[in-house]
């Protein structure tokens, strides 16, 4: 059994990593992954995110978009 963890972000560079990292420090006897889905932030949050998936390839996935899906007006 594996369990995965999704996280989803727009712009948040400034607490992105503290969320992955929130996730990586849970100590579990199952299998997990952390799916991060980032809405084609501009702000740098998927450069973070890309760098939390090379240095956790196992356990980090990153899901970008490279166009906006959702606007909040």
């Amino acid at each position: 059994m594996k369990v995965s963890v999704v996280i989803l972000t727009y712009n948040q560079k400034n607490f992105i990593g503290k969320a992955i990292e929130s996730a990586l420090a849970q100590e579990s006897n199952f299998d997990f992954e952390i799916l991060v889905g980032d809405d084609c932030s501009t702000d740098g949050a998927q450069e973070v995110i890309q760098s939390y998936q090379n240095q956790y390839p196992d356990k980090v996935k990153a899901i970008l978009h490279s166009k906006n899906h959702i606007k909040i007006q």
